[in-house]
């Protein structure tokens, strides 16, 4: 189920393995709506799998539906967005 997979993503990305939280992460959107959490785990993913235009896009979606509840996270999303913009 999707929530099996959320677990899966948030683990394999703790364990910097990132090319296996996309692929939970993939699974997971077959059965529940993406997330401000999820956004996030894409765009560090990618980002972590040097692939700026994908994290770009994901860390832009995070913003727009963290809505403020995340600053950490959003503070660092903007960081990561100067750098890729600035890289490409």
């Amino acid at each position: 189920d999707g929530d099996s997979w959320s677990g899966l993503a948030f683990a394999a990305s703790e364990n910097k393995q990132y090319s296996t939280a996309l692929q939970a992460l993939s699974m997971r959107a077959k059965y529940l709506p993406e997330t401000s959490g999820s956004y996030f785990l894409w765009a560090t993913s990618y980002d972590n799998l040097h692939q700026p235009r994908q994290a770009e896009e994901y860390y832009r979606k995070f913003i727009a539906a963290s809505g403020g509840k995340f600053p950490d996270q959003e503070w660092q999303a903007k960081q990561r967005l100067a750098v890729l913009g600035r890289t490409h």
